[in-house]
């Protein structure tokens, strides 16, 4: 690699490519956090495009040195979204505070009979209105996001991550039946579980595909996993149940020529091997942001193919001191990092209480201790 100093844009999409950058790129997973740092409400920073918009572009040179902005203005669409999606409010019940993440208070929303309901009638049924809710406001909107996108990648050069989300099916129906029903479903009828997930895979994804057509920005898609990993289910029960339709919307997504951000929370160090098995191995299109999963044997298993990301620990960045936080990532730009295909993030989310001493120890550990040498 040239030791010409590249611009983010250029050293992200180097990491993505699975190559070696000038450095190591660095992109803490800040989202709600920004809320605080701008000190204003939450349900603003959600919800107002405008001061949301002010916020961002404050925080992104309050924290100087990011190579990717995680924090958008205009994320609340997700929560008002139409569209089938774990985190919309239409479908399930989110609660919104000044001063806190929103939270979701999960109830089961279908028996055992509803994999059989959504198999012939979708998930339509299910779809509610907030009092509250206004359809002109979430289009007006979405165009602001549109031009927003434009700004940080033509004038800031700056990666802006993703252009749409989705989830997997499993955890989509998870969130549906209630975890703990759920759960009970996986052991007394799991090729229902598994046929209803392989219905709604390619519409999950085609949905995916329709919120980057209104946004048009990086086409980068991401997909959340959480329920599918060694915290919650066996190795087998995930290849039989989680991995196949993960491996639908994949590969939907890969053939219209979509990058994927693979945004998985919890440990799935168990299921390493699981994504080379299912997944198609497609250099450069494939990220893996991980949250617990043994970062080192997951460059040993999918560094091939996958680009890394992660995963400096939550509770680290609350509770730790700028100097564990710098150790910490130390360890994993010489480990993960080595030969590039490596972005040095949180592990999920940065906590909305996290001091800006330990945030801004993860951005300047990159820019001290990641620079490789040719």
């Amino acid at each position: 690699m040239s030791e010409t100093e590249l611009t983010s844009l250029e050293r992200v999409e180097t990491a993505l490519a699975v190559k070696q950058a000038d450095r190591v790129p660095v992109a803490p997973m800040i989202a709600i956090h920004a809320a605080a740092i701008a000190n204003i409400p939450v349900n603003d920073f959600l919800f107002n495009f405008d001061l949301a918009q002010q916020a961002a572009r404050k925080v992104f040179d309050l924290y100087e040195g990011l190579d990717i902005i995680t924090f958008m203005p205009g994320v609340g669409l997700m929560y008002n979204s139409p569209f089938i999606s774990t985190h919309s409010r239409l479908y399930f019940n989110w609660e919104f505070a000044s001063n806190l993440p929103p939270q979701l208070r999960e109830v089961s929303l279908m028996g055992p009979e509803g994999y059989d309901k959504i198999m012939d009638e979708g998930v339509i049924s299910w779809l509610k209105r907030p009092q509250d809710y206004d359809a002109q406001e979430m289009l007006a909107t979405t165009s602001k996001m549109k031009k927003e996108m434009k700004y940080w990648l033509r004038e800031r050069q700056i990666h802006t991550f993703i252009s749409a989300t989705s989830v997997t099916p499993f955890d989509l129906l998870c969130q549906f039946r209630g975890m703990r029903n759920f759960f009970v479903d996986l052991r007394k009828q799991p090729e229902k579980v598994a046929e209803t997930a392989d219905f709604l895979a390619p519409g999950l994804a085609a949905l995916a595909e329709f919120m980057y057509s209104e946004i048009k920005g990086v086409k980068r898609i991401f997909i959340g996993g959480v329920r599918g990993s060694a915290t919650f289910i066996s190795p087998q029960m995930s290849a039989e149940l989680f991995f196949p339709g993960l491996k639908t919307m994949v590969e939907y997504l890969l053939r219209d020529g979509f990058q994927i951000n693979l945004h998985f929370d919890t440990d799935w160090t168990p299921m390493l091997d699981l994504f080379n098995e299912f997944l198609p191995a497609k250099k450069g299109f494939l990220t893996l942001q991980l949250e617990n999963t043994d970062m080192q044997k997951a460059k040993e298993v999918c560094g091939t193919n996958y680009c890394l990301m992660g995963n400096v620990s939550s509770t680290l960045q609350k509770m730790g001191t700028p100097q564990q936080i710098e150790d910490a990532c130390i360890k994993l730009i010489n480990t993960v990092g080595e030969g590039g295909g490596f972005i040095l993030s949180s592990g999920c989310e940065v906590p909305i209480d996290a001091p800006f001493a330990n945030v801004k120890a993860i951005i300047d550990s990159a820019h001290k201790h990641g620079i490789y040498r040719t």
